[in-house]
């Protein structure tokens, strides 16, 4: 189970278009990386969660996004994993990412404000919920 999350984060098929600069000089069209703080995983089994860091679901601690390249794509220096994205959405000055792969779901919150990241992820049996924060690098 701590394994689907990376299959649903690195994979899928893409379209996107390039968002506005939003404030204090963080630019969501601009590529960004993304420090994974904080995870949780959620069964229909257990019906438990459990905390942890991106280890614990197997996700690289930095995830790179290039929403004009409509890809997300683990840091140089780490297995090097890849997933297009679907589709992106500016919302009230907040960047919307989306993806499918197989039968699983994600979908990633940007704050246009701050850079901070929320992706959450699901399969019928499961769901992911990732905390994080982006800077333009």
């Amino acid at each position: 189970m701590k394994r689907i999350l990376v299959v649903i984060l690195m994979f899928g098929t893409a379209a996107a278009f390039p968002l506005p600069v939003v404030a204090d000089g963080f630019n969501a069209s601009e590529p960004m990386l993304c420090a994974v703080l904080d995870t949780r995983e959620c069964t229909a089994e257990t019906r438990e969660c459990t905390s942890g860091g991106a280890e614990m679901i197997n996700l690289p601690n930095f995830l790179r996004v290039d929403v004009n390249g409509k890809t997300i794509s683990s840091q140089k220096g780490e297995t090097q994993r890849a997933t297009p994205i679907d589709s992106t959405q500016d919302l009230s000055g907040n960047l919307i990412l989306r993806g499918v792969q197989n039968d699983k779901t994600w979908q990633i919150v940007i704050s246009g404000q701050n850079g901070r990241m929320a992706l959450t992820a699901g399969t019928p049996t499961a769901s992911y919920i990732v905390f994080g924060s982006c800077i333009n690098p």
